[in-house]
């Protein structure tokens, strides 16, 4: 049985693992927001919060190592992969429920990643961006990484009073 996005999120928004998520989505420090994101800035009125989240890459990028503690740094790059599809595809999917790949929009968001990535030192954690992944098969990878990444505490909360039959139904 396949669950929906939001399930799947209820599901998973008090494991161990899925709290790398919360870490990159914090919004402190907006103000540190350069001219990387001026490019995408112009989507915004279309997809409302799209600056913000061209800040947090910025940021997130930036910072990986701090933001995502206790992980090499292949995963530190995967989680950040992950949140940033998901996360670009959530702002599509506001405006247009049927359309999640604006390529202009993912162009952007790689033509920012790649710059900031040239700029920092030791980055080896670049955007990826492939005409012939969609989001919505990112969302898919994600969920399905998520899954395996907290199978074991997944297993152990199977009994657990009112998710039992949540948690079964990924498993």
């Amino acid at each position: 049985m396949e669950l929906n996005g939001t399930k799947n999120e209820e599901i998973l928004k008090g494991l161990p693992k899925y709290q790398i998520y919360d870490e990159l989505n914090e919004n402190q420090g907006r103000n540190n927001c350069y001219s990387h994101c001026s490019r995408v800035q112009k989507f915004n009125d279309t997809y409302e919060g799209i600056y913000d989240l061209c800040c947090l890459l910025e940021k997130n990028l930036k910072n990986l190592s701090a933001r995502i503690k206790n992980e090499n740094n292949t995963e530190r790059c995967r989680y950040f992969y992950f949140w940033l599809n998901d996360e670009i595809r959530k702002k599509l999917k506001t405006r247009h429920p049927n359309t999640t790949n604006d390529t202009s929009v993912l162009l952007a968001f790689y033509s920012v990643g790649s710059k900031i990535n040239y700029e920092l030192p030791n980055s080896n954690c670049t955007y990826i961006y492939d005409k012939n992944i969609t989001l919505d098969y990112w969302k898919k990878w994600k969920d399905l990484y998520d899954y395996i990444r907290n199978y074991s505490y997944i297993s152990n909360k199977i009994t657990s009073n009112n998710l039992c039959k949540l948690y079964e139904k990924i498993l």
